[in-house]
């Protein structure tokens, strides 16, 4: 019996290049560097488990946490 190699996941590279920057864009509108702003247009959670590693997505919502917890 022939064995089924995985496929790794493909990434979105674009999409997890706005994603990693969503952390950094509600930290300058906490700060006020920032007025008004769109952050991300989609369903965030969703994408950063999709285009993320287990280990990086925890990072991730950790990070957001804590923006959260400064709004």
């Amino acid at each position: 019996m022939q064995q089924v190699r995985k496929k790794s996941k493909e990434l979105d590279h674009y999409l997890k290049s706005v994603i990693s920057g969503v952390p950094k864009k509600l930290d300058n509108f906490i700060e006020g560097s920032d007025k008004t702003m769109t952050y991300y247009t989609g369903n965030w959670a969703t994408d950063v488990l999709n285009n993320f590693t287990e280990k990086q997505s925890e990072k991730i919502f950790k990070n957001m946490s804590k923006s959260h917890e400064n709004l």
